[in-house]
């Protein structure tokens, strides 16, 4: 066993390391965030994917559109027309309301004197005091926007600030947007957060702290019995931060929301403020809108605010206050209004507590390296399979469909995941898988390329060696032949010449220069064989072309057919009888083999074996050579 993994270690080296090497590139891309951009698409792409979902019976919102400008001639509702819809709005006892506008100075009716706007202002105020379930909003972030001063005083001001990545969408949500100096939540709550904490303590959860300092939400009696906690600021000046988590049964009785941190998800920079993923509600209309003026008309039923978030804001075409969200990414319309993002923030806290709906959570970054790992491994792995099994053409295609074939089963387990409410960053795992192809790829051609430098010096070694071969007979033949001949023609007693030389020889001159032309003639023959065999240079050289080209090949039938042809070529050349003794183990079935090149080599054995023997029997005549061919397959390492 020891001596398998050795072969198969020596023998996939560069296999290994291409694959560590690209599993340490990519994690270091994604910590240094330079895949972030890749992520950012990815994560969208997941909710493109999934379902539209029903309304958000829970949250309503009442919209200054665009007919309201109209109809109203203002640019923003006024403070006269402000009163009177939180006068109707307040008459339904909705459990919060959150206005979305900022109203930190007068707005005045241009339909309205100076001292009706005035009057106006002052019952806005009056309201303000008298709504212990309304907040206000303030922009903590630069630029800064204060809040009304009302609203300050009795400390029910919230944050509206929207945190964007770098592509300008909204993808989290903040808790508490500002730090202390030691790195502390301080400041006011958004918007969203604040709604969603008002909702829950109807249904019977309390806020409280863990050790680490995370927020949680306990349901601590039945929602019939409460009444809801009328403390908004016990609740408001809470710590509360990042990632939220829940159980995930329904109805939850415990919410338990968490730092987001550096490196969760594909976010590495350090950011001010604690945050939390949010998990955006998809659907055309995914909550439900009344406008200004139907509210001013009372043309809504009478229980359309009871028990319900409410949030007031502008959505007019007209306004700046729109955003990029992962939901309209690539759906028309593309931006979506700031109240209705606050209004998605409410709804993903209050949903996940009652309705089993998971919130957004991110994995371990530990494992999302094992993921990338796995992804590596199991393409290196099917790739060191087939890379000595299969030309390279077929390599490919089989690398390709692996790759495929991983790449869809770990998007299928992604889409899975994030449907249970886990973010899985993927991108490093598909840059992996599509990676480690194209890499165990280009070492194979490059394997390939140098085998055929190894193939192309073995072939020009044969050839050379069978050249030799062929022209040695010549020179001899020749040296003979020019020999005999020339003492011939120089002798003064011709018949003692012809009579010493057959004394010499064993054979009349005129034989032995015949026999010797007819070795030349052979040996002519061989190198002509050998120009035709040269012909595969050409095909390296220009036509690019593998050296050697391998098939499937009844081995023993092709050293038996070689050796038959071989051996008479040589019997004449070197005009011996020698034995030939053949053993061919049965066992040994079709071989992937160059039948043209390995005949080359066996040639030149049986040669060197002749031509041994030749030079044997002229210092020993009575010297008789055997030659012996044997196959035999050579047995596989053991597997115990």
């Amino acid at each position: 066993m020891y001596s398998r993994l050795k072969y198969f270690k020596n023998s996939n080296k560069k296999v290994f390391l291409a694959s560590i090497n690209i599993v340490f590139l990519i994690t270091a891309l994604r910590f240094l965030g330079l895949l972030q951009p890749l992520e950012w698409m990815a994560y969208d792409l997941l909710f493109l994917l999934r379902p539209s979902e029903p309304k958000e019976g829970r949250i309503v919102i009442v919209a200054w559109d665009e007919a309201d400008i109209e109809k109203f001639q203002e640019g923003s509702i006024s403070d006269s027309k402000l009163a009177h819809i939180l006068e109707k709005i307040k008459a339904q006892k909705p459990r919060i309301i959150g206005l979305d506008l900022f109203r930190n100075v007068p707005v005045l009716s241009k339909s309205l004197s100076k001292e009706q706007n005035e009057r106006a202002y002052q019952k806005l105020q009056e309201i303000f005091r008298s709504t212990p379930n309304l907040v206000g909003i303030a922009k903590v972030t630069p630029p800064q926007i204060q809040a009304p001063q009302t609203l300050k005083e009795e400390t029910r001001i919230t944050s509206a600030d929207l945190l964007k990545d770098g592509d300008e969408t909204i993808r989290r949500a903040y808790i508490h947007p500002l730090e202390d100096g030691k790195g502390e939540p301080a400041g006011i709550i958004s918007i969203g957060v604040i709604s969603a904490i008002k909702y829950l303590s109807f249904e019977g959860f309390e806020v409280g702290e863990e050790r680490n300092q995370a927020l949680t939400l306990t349901r601590q009696q039945s929602p019939e019995k409460n009444e809801g906690s009328g403390n908004f600021e016990s609740q408001s000046n809470s710590h509360i931060r990042g990632v939220a988590r829940f159980p995930r049964s329904s109805r939850s009785s415990k919410i338990t929301l968490r730092p987001l941190k550096r490196f969760d998800g594909s976010y590495v920079k350090k950011e001010e403020g604690t945050k939390i993923l949010i998990n955006w509600r998809k659907g055309n209309s995914p909550f439900f809108q009344v406008t200004v003026s139907e509210v001013l008309a009372g043309s809504i039923p009478a229980n359309t605010f009871k028990d319900k978030i409410v949030l007031i804001g502008n959505t007019s075409t007209s306004s700046s206050d729109k955003h990029h969200l992962p939901i309209n990414r690539w759906t028309l319309p593309s931006t979506t209004n700031g109240v209705e993002t606050h209004a998605q923030i409410a709804s993903s806290i209050v949903s996940a507590a009652l309705d089993d709906r998971p919130a957004i959570e991110t994995i371990p970054e530990w494992s999302e390296f094992l993921i990338l790992l796995l992804m590596v491994t199991a393409i290196a792995l099917i790739a060191i399979k087939y890379r000595e099994k299969h030309t390279l053409k077929l390599f490919l295609i089989t690398t390709s469909i692996a790759m495929s074939l991983c790449c869809c089963l770990a998007i299928f387990a992604l889409v899975a995941f994030f449907s249970q409410g886990y973010w899985i960053p993927i991108v490093p795992s598909l840059l992996g898988a599509t990676t480690t192809p194209i890499a165990i790829c280009f070492i194979v051609y490059n394997d390939k390329i140098e085998q055929n430098n190894q193939d192309l010096k073995q072939l020009i070694k044969d050839l050379n060696h069978s050249l030799q071969n062929s022209l040695r007979p010549i020179v001899e033949g020749g040296n003979i032949a020019l020999d005999v001949s020339s003492n011939l023609k120089k002798a003064d007693n011709l018949t003692e010449t012809i009579a010493r030389y057959e004394e010499e020889l064993g054979e009349h001159p005129l034989s032995a220069i015949q026999e010797n032309l007819e070795i030349i003639l052979l040996s002519a023959g061989e190198l002509n064989r050998q120009r035709e065999n040269s012909q595969e240079y050409f095909k390296i050289a220009y036509l690019g072309q593998s050296v050697f080209s391998k098939k499937l090949t009844a081995f023993n039938q092709l050293v038996n057919k070689t050796v038959q042809e071989i051996t008479y070529i040589k019997q004449h050349q070197y005009n011996l009888t020698i034995q030939i003794q053949e053993y061919y183990d049965p066992q040994i079935k079709d071989v992937p083999i160059d039948s043209q090149s390995f005949q080359r080599v066996l040639e030149n054995l049986i040669d060197n074996a002749y031509y041994a023997i030749h030079k044997k029997t002229q210092t020993r005549p009575e010297h008789q050579g055997i030659i012996k061919i044997t196959t035999h397959k050579k047995k596989e390492p053991s597997r115990n």
